[in-house]
């Protein structure tokens, strides 16, 4: 079974918006346009889009019938602050690596979940760059002073993935599970629903803070550092600023 058909038997209880196709679409720009009709904690899904986008003008393109295509809306009573991305981005290696521990995951900043080969580097040789297995776009709908819409846009490689990419090749979870002698199962796509949503959810809450916490600060770090991007991060602050080794300061937003 897809991670599609997956997914809206784990989603029974939320209100859910599936498609088989979304044609000339994707699914943040249905969940725009469907904002009467979703509420706090809906999520809109499709098998297939023909309009996937990801950070500014690229593109996500996905295989029919084999991804996670999905937007998770939220609505908060305070616009989400600049930390929001990267505690979303946390939220999702978070989920990631604790449902597929033999997988070694990175984030690569601001926006998209990695698969590395930390025994790679070998005397002699050039080590293997990291596969793109996942994406996220974010994006803010303010619909008066009072209320704003935050939608999470997700696309997972779960069974299958694009063969042209760029700048990084792709993978995806059933690829890697076999490489180290497992399987995809149900059972456990579902763990991982169940832990990005809650890690969602709270993201989203402490995304209308200025500063995250010392402990998701430390976990972004060690999150990202395994990323040979982000080799020489030195230190994540507060603000979700990014300070690396040779003294140069980057804002998350501004990568």
């Amino acid at each position: 079974m897809s991670g599609y058909r997956w997914t809206i038997e784990w989603a029974r209880n939320c209100r859910v918006q599936a498609f088989g196709e979304l044609e000339s679409s994707s699914t943040n720009m249905r969940a725009k346009e469907s904002l009467s009709f979703l509420s706090d904690g809906s999520v809109v899904l499709a098998d297939h889009q023909t309009q996937g986008r990801g950070r500014g003008d690229h593109t996500w393109t996905d295989c029919a019938g084999q991804n996670l295509l999905s937007s998770w809306v939220f609505y908060t009573r305070t616009p989400p602050q600049p930390i929001t991305s990267s505690l979303v981005g946390l939220a999702l290696y978070k989920a990631a690596s604790a449902t597929w521990p033999t997988i070694p995951f990175t984030l690569k900043a601001p926006n998209d979940l990695h698969v590395i080969d930390p025994k790679s580097t070998t005397a002699g040789k050039a080590p293997i760059p990291p596969l793109k297995i996942g994406g996220l776009l974010i994006e803010v709908v303010s619909q008066d002073p009072t209320r704003t819409v935050l939608i999470v846009g997700l696309g997972l490689n779960v069974h299958g993935s694009p063969q042209a990419t760029s700048p990084y090749g792709a993978t995806h979870i059933s690829a890697e599970l076999a490489r180290r002698g497992g399987n995809l199962t149900e059972t456990d796509f579902r763990r991982f629903l169940t832990a990005w949503h809650g890690g969602l959810t709270k993201a989203v809450h402490d995304g209308q803070k200025t500063e995250m916490t010392a402990t998701a600060a430390r976990e972004l770090k060690k999150a990202l550092t395994a990323h040979p991007e982000f080799s020489d991060l030195q230190t994540v602050q507060p603000d979700g600023s990014l300070e690396f080794k040779d003294g140069r300061s980057v804002r998350w937003t501004e990568l």
